[in-house]
């Protein structure tokens, strides 16, 4: 079942929001709602789901396998993309 708004207002804000992202008015509109659900079925912060999910979150990256480098990640950085001119290396 197919819904149509007739409403100008709405129908103005699509083709805005489609010239701004280059999408058709109608896949402006379901990104923009699904965009919307997304960010609202999300937990609130500090509720006790929110926190699971940060934890869970956290879990994972420690569970990453570390590098054998000893080197600050700033040294790393500054020595493996610049030259011994400070110019970007490639």
């Amino acid at each position: 079942m197919g819904v149509e708004i007739n409403r100008g207002e709405i129908e103005r804000l699509a083709h805005e929001l489609s010239e701004i992202t280059g999408e058709s008015p109608d896949e402006a509109v379901r990104s923009a709602l699904a965009e919307k659900i997304d960010r609202l079925a999300r937990p609130a912060p500090g509720s006790a789901a929110y926190e699971a999910r940060k934890a869970a979150f956290f879990a994972r990256l420690s569970a990453r396998p570390r590098t054998a480098d000893a080197r600050a990640w700033r040294q790393i950085e500054d020595e493996d993309l610049y030259d011994e001119h400070g110019q970007p290396i490639g």
